[in-house]
Protein backbone atom coordinates (compact mmCIF):
# COMPACT_ATOMS: atom_id res chain seq x y z
CA UNK A 1 0.00 0.00 0.00
CA UNK A 2 1.34 3.41 -0.93
CA UNK A 3 2.14 5.70 1.95
CA UNK A 4 0.29 8.95 2.03
CA UNK A 5 2.53 11.96 2.59
CA UNK A 6 1.52 14.62 5.05
CA UNK A 7 2.67 18.18 5.25
CA UNK A 8 4.67 19.40 8.21
CA UNK A 9 1.95 21.89 9.04
CA UNK A 10 -0.64 19.21 9.60
CA UNK A 11 1.55 16.51 11.10
CA UNK A 12 1.93 17.02 14.90
CA UNK A 13 4.81 14.52 14.98
CA UNK A 14 7.07 16.89 13.01
CA UNK A 15 9.34 18.79 15.35
CA UNK A 16 10.18 22.33 14.21
CA UNK A 17 13.88 22.93 13.65
CA UNK A 18 14.67 26.62 14.09
CA UNK A 19 18.14 26.33 12.61
CA UNK A 20 16.51 25.65 9.24
CA UNK A 21 14.81 29.05 9.37
CA UNK A 22 17.04 31.68 7.73
CA UNK A 23 15.80 34.46 10.02
CA UNK A 24 16.73 32.44 13.09
CA UNK A 25 20.14 31.57 11.60
CA UNK A 26 20.89 35.25 10.98
CA UNK A 27 19.85 36.09 14.53
CA UNK A 28 22.00 33.27 15.90
CA UNK A 29 24.97 34.53 13.87
CA UNK A 30 24.56 38.01 15.36
CA UNK A 31 24.46 36.58 18.87
CA UNK A 32 27.46 34.40 18.08
CA UNK A 33 29.41 37.44 16.88
CA UNK A 34 28.45 39.45 19.97
CA UNK A 35 29.42 36.55 22.20
CA UNK A 36 32.82 36.14 20.49
CA UNK A 37 33.52 39.89 20.59
CA UNK A 38 32.59 40.09 24.28
CA UNK A 39 34.80 37.11 25.13
CA UNK A 40 37.67 38.58 23.11
CA UNK A 41 37.33 41.95 24.85
CA UNK A 42 37.23 40.24 28.24
CA UNK A 43 40.34 38.22 27.46
CA UNK A 44 42.24 41.33 26.34
CA UNK A 45 41.19 43.21 29.49
CA UNK A 46 42.28 40.32 31.70
CA UNK A 47 45.65 40.00 29.97
CA UNK A 48 46.24 43.76 30.20
CA UNK A 49 45.36 43.73 33.88
CA UNK A 50 47.63 40.78 34.61
CA UNK A 51 50.43 42.33 32.58
CA UNK A 52 50.16 45.51 34.67
CA UNK A 53 50.25 43.48 37.87
CA UNK A 54 53.34 41.55 36.75
CA UNK A 55 55.08 44.79 35.71
CA UNK A 56 54.35 46.32 39.11
CA UNK A 57 55.58 43.20 40.91
CA UNK A 58 58.81 43.21 38.92
CA UNK A 59 59.34 46.91 39.72
CA UNK A 60 58.73 46.12 43.39
CA UNK A 61 61.23 43.25 43.37
CA UNK A 62 63.80 45.52 41.71
CA UNK A 63 63.21 48.23 44.32
CA UNK A 64 63.45 45.78 47.23
CA UNK A 65 66.59 44.15 45.84
CA UNK A 66 68.23 47.55 45.56
CA UNK A 67 67.20 48.36 49.15
CA UNK A 68 68.62 45.03 50.34
CA UNK A 69 71.98 45.75 48.72
CA UNK A 70 72.00 49.28 50.09
CA UNK A 71 71.40 47.90 53.57
CA UNK A 72 74.28 45.44 53.20
CA UNK A 73 76.51 48.27 51.95
CA UNK A 74 75.50 50.49 54.88
CA UNK A 75 76.12 47.65 57.35
CA UNK A 76 79.60 47.10 55.95
CA UNK A 77 80.41 50.76 56.60
CA UNK A 78 79.23 50.71 60.25
CA UNK A 79 81.93 51.01 62.90
CA UNK A 80 79.73 50.99 66.00
CA UNK A 81 77.07 48.47 67.10
CA UNK A 82 74.56 51.29 67.60
CA UNK A 83 75.04 52.39 63.99
CA UNK A 84 74.46 48.81 62.80
CA UNK A 85 71.33 48.54 64.99
CA UNK A 86 69.95 51.75 63.44
CA UNK A 87 70.64 50.53 59.89
CA UNK A 88 68.90 47.22 60.60
CA UNK A 89 65.97 48.90 62.35
CA UNK A 90 65.51 51.34 59.45
CA UNK A 91 65.79 48.45 57.00
CA UNK A 92 63.01 46.48 58.68
CA UNK A 93 60.72 49.50 58.97
CA UNK A 94 61.17 50.30 55.29
CA UNK A 95 60.72 46.64 54.35
CA UNK A 96 57.40 46.35 56.18
CA UNK A 97 56.16 49.67 54.75
CA UNK A 98 57.16 48.64 51.22
CA UNK A 99 55.47 45.25 51.46
CA UNK A 100 52.33 46.83 52.94
CA UNK A 101 52.11 49.33 50.07
CA UNK A 102 52.76 46.60 47.50
CA UNK A 103 50.07 44.36 48.99
CA UNK A 104 47.54 47.21 49.04
CA UNK A 105 48.35 48.09 45.44
CA UNK A 106 48.09 44.46 44.31
CA UNK A 107 44.76 44.16 46.13
CA UNK A 108 43.42 47.26 44.38
CA UNK A 109 44.61 45.94 41.02
CA UNK A 110 43.03 42.55 41.67
CA UNK A 111 39.78 44.25 42.65
CA UNK A 112 39.86 46.21 39.37
CA UNK A 113 40.54 43.03 37.39
CA UNK A 114 37.73 41.17 39.11
CA UNK A 115 35.31 44.06 38.51
CA UNK A 116 36.18 44.05 34.80
CA UNK A 117 35.80 40.26 34.69
CA UNK A 118 32.39 40.51 36.34
CA UNK A 119 31.30 43.13 33.80
CA UNK A 120 32.39 40.86 30.96
CA UNK A 121 30.72 37.84 32.54
CA UNK A 122 27.48 39.81 32.86
CA UNK A 123 27.67 40.87 29.20
CA UNK A 124 28.28 37.28 28.07
CA UNK A 125 25.40 36.03 30.22
CA UNK A 126 23.06 38.70 28.86
CA UNK A 127 24.02 37.78 25.28
CA UNK A 128 23.41 34.10 25.99
CA UNK A 129 20.03 34.84 27.59
CA UNK A 130 18.98 37.02 24.64
CA UNK A 131 19.99 34.26 22.24
CA UNK A 132 18.08 31.66 24.26
CA UNK A 133 14.99 33.87 24.41
CA UNK A 134 15.20 34.47 20.67
CA UNK A 135 15.47 30.74 20.00
CA UNK A 136 12.52 30.07 22.30
CA UNK A 137 10.41 32.65 20.46
CA UNK A 138 11.26 31.13 17.09
CA UNK A 139 10.59 27.58 18.29
CA UNK A 140 7.28 28.65 19.82
CA UNK A 141 6.31 30.42 16.60
CA UNK A 142 7.27 27.41 14.48
CA UNK A 143 5.41 25.07 16.79
CA UNK A 144 2.27 27.17 16.46
CA UNK A 145 2.60 27.20 12.68
CA UNK A 146 3.13 23.43 12.63
CA UNK A 147 0.18 22.77 14.92
CA UNK A 148 -2.15 24.98 12.88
Amino acid sequence: MARKSTSARKDPSVIPMPWLDSAWAESADLYGNRFAETMSTGSRETLNCLEGMVDDQMAFVKQRLKADFECAKSLSECREPTDAAKVISDFWQTLFADYTKAAEKAGAQMNKCMTEAMTTTTAVTETAMEAANSAEEVITSMTRKTAA
